[in-house]
């Protein structure tokens, strides 16, 4: 007898085969089934990647964890990246979000922690299907394999086994060019805005003696958007982060290579460390001694600036800072909350 196993699918590919079909409409919208599969991970993440009593939404630290459990690596994004422009992201692709406050809230700041909604996983994930399905259905695969993924319509848990013929064979052409028109919106944005405050900030004579000028800016919520644009457009550039292996980038079209110029706030900081240097090394003048002016110049040139997008160590954001989205991704949205939320921008 003819051995036909290295020629036909053995049963129980087969039977994932019929169980799953294809999970993408002609429209770009994943099925029924595939929303259910990817809600049912995303109740599996909150509750077993760092959960928390009173939030069931999906934090960043939360989605790192999960794609590192599931052999991916985005720490760059989720770990790395300031939470206002994780945030921006979100809004810009159409992802439902609530604000969280931080593990070190102390109840009275405003809460700055973006954490997916299912729906925002679902289309989140919808959306990296689209863009990287090399990189993102080994993801889903592994984590029905790895872990009980309960389908949330039945209460069963789903297959082990999730085709690869499931899902797309190649990123799709015009998420890829949404994606990289978004990076070049984005980084134009940066560089209108910083050169508009530059001009338009009000300059006033330094300390006498100095021979310093002092800039005052009025518009700090504007350059905490410019810092959420900065670290917006490093993801929007190369989303699958695939130079870090070698990898060709999928989104090449970027002038700077990490677009890591100077923001308007750190232009301000800068100016401040050098005014502040300059008058205790000058000037001795009772107001430099008072305890209020001590704590003032301390804080100007003794704080470092570990990253380019904030302005101290543990990242000092603009609550108040509300994200703009660049316009909605090119597929129609799962559901009426998520389309809302990423109107274009005029």
């Amino acid at each position: 007898m003819a051995d036909t196993t290295s020629t036909t699918p053995d049963a129980a590919t087969k039977e994932a085969q019929q169980f799953w079909g294809y999970l993408f409409r002609p429209d770009k919208c994943g099925t029924d089934l595939l929303n259910r599969l990817l809600e049912g991970i995303a109740i599996y993440v909150a509750a077993h990647f760092g959960p928390t009593e009173d939030c069931a939404d999906i934090t960043p630290t939360q989605l790192a964890g999960f794609y590192k459990a599931v052999g991916g690596d985005y720490d760059v994004l989720f770990i790395d990246t300031p939470a206002p422009s994780v945030a921006f992201i979100y809004k810009s692709l159409g992802c439902l979000h609530s604000l969280q406050p931080g593990p070190d809230s102390d109840g009275y700041s405003i809460p700055t922690v973006p954490a997916l909604k299912r729906k925002g996983f679902i289309t989140w994930q919808t959306i990296q299907l689209l863009l990287g399905p090399d990189e993102h259905v080994p993801f889903l695969q592994g984590a029905v394999e790895h872990f009980d993924i309960v389908d949330p319509g039945t209460g069963k848990v789903f297959p082990k086994l999730l085709p690869k013929e499931s899902f797309p064979e190649k990123p799709d052409e015009d998420m890829l060019r949404w994606y990289e028109s978004v990076s070049n919106r984005l980084r134009e944005e940066c560089e209108a805005e910083e050169q508009q405050q530059q001009r338009t900030r009000a300059r006033r004579p330094g300390p006498p003696g100095t021979g310093a000028d002092i800039f005052d800016s009025d518009a700090s919520n504007d350059e905490h958007s410019a810092d959420e644009r900065t670290g917006a457009a490093a993801y929007f550039r190369n989303p699958l982060y695939r130079d870090r292996g070698g990898r060709p980038t999928i989104i090449r079209r970027f002038s700077r290579a990490d677009y890591k110029a100077r923001s308007p706030r750190e232009f301000v900081q800068d100016r401040g460390r050098l005014v502040a240097d300059t008058i205790s090394r000058h000037l001795r003048t009772p107001w430099s001694r008072s305890d209020k002016h001590e704590k003032r110049r301390k804080s100007l040139s003794d704080r470092p600036s570990t990253s380019p997008y904030s302005e101290d160590g543990v990242g000092d954001y603009d609550d108040d800072a509300e994200p703009t989205p660049t316009g909605p991704p090119p597929r129609p949205s799962n559901t009426p909350e998520s389309s809302r939320s990423a109107s274009p921008s005029p």
